[in-house]
């Protein structure tokens, strides 16, 4: 179901928290994912509770912001989902590309990991430039 039918019948308020939550549920996968490429080494497993929690704050802060009406957290969110649909697409390409040369699973896995980031990034994109987020934050 696209975002725009999702969320057509929440406040502006509701879409930025539908945001945020989706954000958190993405930190967690991103973490699973790191534990299942990665393996749970004496090294490697405080690297990735670290980033657990790191991408936990992070969005725990802008979504305070942004339900703070942060005009600038907007703007900088924008221009960060753009270059994450821009840069995880161009991922997507090269991994493909990759895997008719060398035939590893591995690279289709990657894809998978890019086309779900693009999704995130595209999600978030279109709930920012909605027009009654863009009302909300303007209130501010």
């Amino acid at each position: 179901m696209p975002t725009e039918e999702r969320t057509k019948s929440m406040t502006a308020r509701q879409k930025i928290e539908w945001i945020t939550n989706n954000w958190y549920g993405f930190a967690v996968v991103s973490a699973l994912v790191s534990v299942f490429t990665g393996g749970l080494g004496i090294i490697r497993t405080p690297f990735t509770i670290a980033g657990l929690a790191m991408s936990l704050g992070l969005t725990w802060m802008f979504g305070k912001l942004l339900l703070g009406k942060s005009s600038m957290t907007r703007f900088v969110l924008v221009v960060v989902s753009v270059l994450g649909v821009l840069f995880h697409g161009l991922a997507i390409a090269w991994h493909a590309w990759s895997f008719f040369g060398r035939w590893e699973l591995a690279l289709l896995f990657k894809a998978g990991f890019s086309v779900l980031c693009v999704m995130m990034h595209g999600r978030s994109f279109a709930v920012l430039t909605d027009r009654e987020v863009k009302g909300y934050i303007a209130q501010g």
